[in-house]
């Protein structure tokens, strides 16, 4: 009989030591999956802040063509070109020319008024 309790306390025994055991090997489990969601929340931290780098200097790489090409428009608009400069002289020209006959006109009327 006390061979069967001594019996029945060592599978007690071994019984108590297993779920000691798969209650540590949980617990190391556990401790594992939570050090795994940290790193996984790093990772996306640092992919974020990856992203927000990489889109600043998009803008800025934008930001600069744009104002390159407005330069270059400027420089456009500013420099003489030959053809709009005649086109200009021409039409001046024509203002002028209108503007000495509507004088004359003017003159003409005015002389004629006072003939009357």
């Amino acid at each position: 009989m006390r061979k069967i309790k001594e019996e029945i306390e060592r599978n007690n025994q071994n019984i108590l030591k297993r779920k000691q055991i798969e209650k540590d090997a949980l617990q190391v489990i556990l401790l594992e999956n939570e050090k795994k969601k940290q790193k996984e929340k790093e990772e996306v931290e640092l992919e974020r802040l990856e992203d927000i780098k990489v889109t600043k200097n998009n803008i800025q790489r934008i930001d600069k063509q744009d104002q390159e090409r407005n330069n270059l428009f400027i420089n456009k608009m500013r420099k003489p070109n030959p053809v709009t400069h005649d086109l200009i002289q021409n039409v001046l020209k024509e203002m002028e020319l209108k503007k000495k006959f509507d004088e004359e006109k003017i003159l003409q009327y005015e002389a004629e008024r006072d003939k009357k």
